[in-house]
């Protein structure tokens, strides 16, 4: 088996893979992952018939960029996160938001540009920018909310916002939260 053709398969697998976790999330609303997808079964297809003798390269650099890029973009952007390399994070989260547009890695560019503004004590600042967040839409702005309670440590409000405004059911769908809620009793 040739490179072209390895890569072919690669391409249709991982394209139909992608094309398949966009169908179960458009359940979701997250027409992104279908999109990509689709292009990438479309370019695939296109260039089996139109290119043949490059059909492979053609398909695989499309999984590459459309796929594969923003995975390794986010893993990179969750490892500067862990480290604290804040530029670093924003960066990475710019080039991800340019890759991979949905409305969870805008709320990430917030996050990282309040946590600087915390950082550097502007707490009306960071408070603006949450507050931007919160007109996304009822999830941007609980998120919204119990982040800028966890930066300004403000452990108490954590605990009588998740105990008292999340009902069981959003409990168990935002893991973030419980995590921001255990750390909180634990500071208590």
């Amino acid at each position: 088996m040739d490179a072209n053709a390895a890569l072919w398969w690669l391409g249709v697998i991982g394209g139909a893979i992608a094309l398949l976790r966009g169908v179960v999330g458009l359940r979701s609303r997250d027409i992104v992952g279908f999109v990509k997808g689709l292009v990438v079964a479309s370019a695939t297809g296109l260039a089996y018939f139109l290119a043949p003798s490059v059909d492979g390269y053609v398909a695989f650099g499309a999984w590459a960029v459309l796929v594969l890029s923003p995975t390794l973009v986010s893993r990179a952007l969750s490892d500067a996160i862990a480290r604290q390399k804040h530029a670093r994070a924003r960066r990475l989260a710019t080039l991800l938001r340019a890759i991979h547009p949905t409305e969870g890695v805008k709320l990430l560019l917030l996050d990282l540009r309040a946590g600087d503004r915390m950082r550097a004590g502007d707490e009306a600042g960071a408070a603006a920018i949450y507050a931007e967040a919160a007109k996304l839409g009822p999830a941007a702005a609980e998120w919204a909310g119990m982040t800028r309670l966890r930066l300004a440590a403000d452990w108490q409000g954590i605990i009588d916002r998740y105990e008292g405004r999340l009902g069981e059911l959003d409990r168990a769908r935002r893991p973030a939260h419980l995590q921001s809620y255990l750390r909180a009793l634990g500071e208590v």
